[in-house]
């Protein structure tokens, strides 16, 4: 996916400071794979319908810009591995020394697996993402 990326970029003279990033279910999966791989090539991340991601050591989420989203009723995002108040990543990205306040979460009371076309429909969704740029690395 990186090096499709990159390719994008080069192909079609992207700003690479203005790269966001977005997925639903396993789409928000591979989202995650590229924030723990690459994520200083990106300007934000905005997985839907998917486990939080996976960044060990859990404080190099302080500073990068993340909304995920999803349904209460979804199987697959587990609203608690996001919001929990002791072990969420939201809780625990919080906790960093550099936490600049851009972990974002949205947990939608129903919806299912999905809720992509009632999420974009939120102009500040649309928003947050075209408004992210890319932090010096």
């Amino acid at each position: 996916m990186h090096a499709l990326v990159l390719d994008a970029i080069a192909l079609h003279g992207a700003d690479p400071d203005r790269v966001t990033m977005t997925g639903l279910s396993s789409g928000a999966g591979e989202v995650n794979d590229q924030i723990a791989l690459y994520r200083s090539a990106y300007a934000g991340a905005m997985p839907q319908a998917y486990f939080p991601p996976v960044t060990s050591p859990t404080c190099l989420m302080e500073a990068f810009p993340i909304w995920g989203a999803g349904n209460a009723d979804d199987g697959t995002f587990d609203a608690w591995k996001w919001t929990h108040q002791r072990d969420g990543l939201q809780t625990r990205v919080r906790q960093c020394p550099g936490y600049t306040g851009e972990l974002q979460v949205t947990v939608n009371p129903t919806g299912g697996h999905g809720g992509w076309d009632t999420f974009w429909s939120r102009s500040d969704a649309q928003s947050w993402l075209v408004s992210q740029v890319r932090k010096a690395p």
